[in-house]
């Protein structure tokens, strides 16, 4: 399944949110802001930012970022 997601988005990244309070982006990226009410990340060649309350980084690796808290808002910007 994940082949042919990559198949079909191509080097868009990939970004499951579970609820408001869990979100992982897929693909290479990093961290360009980062506060307990808002984080910017790039991936993808996109730039996303997250609004919320008590924001946290669990895991970030070259493969995924994983993002905890409140999720208030998600923006995209290319």
């Amino acid at each position: 399944m994940e082949k042919k997601a990559r198949e079909t988005l191509g080097s868009y990244p990939l970004i499951e949110m579970t609820g408001n309070t869990s979100i992982v982006f897929g693909g290479r990226g990093g961290i360009f802001e980062f506060e307990e009410d808002h984080i910017g990340v790039v991936v993808g060649g996109m730039l996303m930012r997250l609004y919320g309350e008590a924001l946290e980084i669990v895991s970030l690796t070259s493969v995924q970022t994983v993002v905890t808290g409140k999720i208030r808002s998600l923006s995209f910007d290319s």
